[in-house]
């Protein structure tokens, strides 16, 4: 538990992307070790960067509802985990919220890596070719400062 609460501090007080963010960081995220269901997100919204809660906004609305949750179980961290690609904000776009910034690891989707997934693979080869190296060398450098 000492681990997490030492890395959840460092991740409220991250200011790596702030000369990217419109509004400046402000990660917004919930977790709890005895957690059991995760909701992994894209990134915090305007609405959500505003009021600091996960989902804070009509999306939120609309997932509890599909999850058939109330708002009280939803935020609470001991049930719910809600851990973003992106902890910030990350601006808006032409249609909506930017995604997360493209250049900053962790937030990396990667396919299910099941041989049913083949075909997507052949069909895809930029994956193999261009992201695969880059995620295979920021997974190296992260390994190698653990130790």
């Amino acid at each position: 538990m000492a681990s997490l609460t030492a890395l959840l501090s460092e991740i409220r007080a991250c200011t790596i992307c702030a000369e990217h963010l419109p509004l400046g960081p402000r990660p917004v995220f919930q977790v709890h070790p005895s957690v059991r269901v995760l909701i992994a997100g894209q990134a915090p919204g305007r609405k959500v960067h505003e009021s600091g809660v996960p989902f804070d906004d009509a999306s939120g609305d609309r997932l509890r509802i599909w999850l058939r949750v109330s708002r009280e179980t939803f935020y609470d961290a001991r049930q719910v985990a809600i851990l973003p690609m992106g902890f910030c904000f990350p601006g808006t776009g032409k249609s909506g919220d930017l995604p997360p910034r493209d250049d900053w690891p962790p937030g990396v989707p990667l396919p299910h890596p099941s041989p049913p997934n083949s075909i997507w693979l052949k069909r895809n080869p930029r994956f193999e070719e261009d992201l695969l190296p880059v995620l295979r060398a920021h997974v190296a450098k992260l390994l190698k400062n653990e130790g």
